[in-house]
């Protein structure tokens, strides 16, 4: 393989997450998710505002799932399903640490691990997020060399 030519792990998982991020972003503002995170910040909501939050989320996950995930295989060729189960994890931390805990405090509420039952659709959300940020990163870093 050609690795010269692929993107470094930091850089293909902010370029993932910023593309996992847009595609769980359409999910989530169906389910009216985006438009109060700006709340969080003592600012109105707006869906506008909001999609920049989630989006700079999003590329702040994948640059730390691309640094650790990097870090861990050094050199080594990632295998496909060990990265979508890696970004599985990955939306699934994020679920946790966002809607279930930060988000609720940051609002003053406490956190919502006891009614994560009711955030699963978010959590889906989030899902897809990891598996979109696992997939894209794994197509990002093995660039194999064409042949004409």
């Amino acid at each position: 393989m050609d690795r010269s030519r692929a993107l470094s792990p930091v850089w293909s998982g902010a370029l993932a997450g910023l593309v996992a991020g847009f595609l769980s972003g359409i999910v989530l503002q169906q389910m009216w998710i985006l438009t109060p995170l700006p709340l969080m910040f003592g600012r109105p909501p707006g869906v506008g505002t909001g999609w920049i939050i989630h989006l700079a989320i999003a590329v702040l996950f994948g640059i730390i799932f691309g640094a650790v995930f990097g870090a861990v295989l050094r050199g080594e060729d990632p295998r496909l399903g060990a990265t979508l189960v890696s970004g599985a994890v990955t939306g699934a931390a994020v679920w946790a640490i966002g809607p279930l805990f930060l988000i609720p405090v940051l609002l003053g509420l406490p956190p919502q691990f006891g009614l994560a039952s009711r955030w699963l659709d978010v959590g889906l959300a989030y899902l897809l997020y990891g598996l979109a940020l696992g997939g894209l990163f794994f197509l990002m870093t093995n660039k194999t060399e064409r042949r004409v």
